[in-house]
């Protein structure tokens, strides 16, 4: 008699949180899988520069962040319509696996 293990697969599909585009992996039932982990935090505008960056204030740290790009489409104008408004502006950020993106932006209800 042949004895056929049979192996477990699992599959596991989610969108990717900085494209949109849906993803599919699959792998063996008894193999670890790893999670991202996911950071979402507000920062305050400081100002955005003419070739698009944002030099948010991260106020844990006291330091200016100044590597994240204003984004394109209906969100980055906004951005920048409030910008030229002169609102204060909180920005939310989602970092994962080493990549930054804005999320979402507000009008600080807060600022005096």
């Amino acid at each position: 008699k042949q004895w056929y293990q049979r192996r477990v697969a699992i599959t596991a599909g989610g969108i990717d949180i900085f494209t949109g585009k849906k993803i599919e992996a699959v792998s063996p039932g008894h193999a670890n899988v790893d999670a991202p982990y996911v950071i979402r935090k507000e920062y305050p505008l400081s100002y955005m520069d003419e070739s698009g960056f944002l030099s948010l204030f991260d106020e844990e740290t006291g330091e200016l962040v100044e590597d994240i790009r204003c984004p394109e489409g209906d969100l980055g104008e906004r951005l920048k319509t409030m910008t030229d408004e002169g609102k204060m502006i909180i920005v939310t950020i989602l970092k994962a696996m080493g990549e930054e993106k804005v999320i979402d932006v507000k009008e600080d209800t807060k600022a005096d």
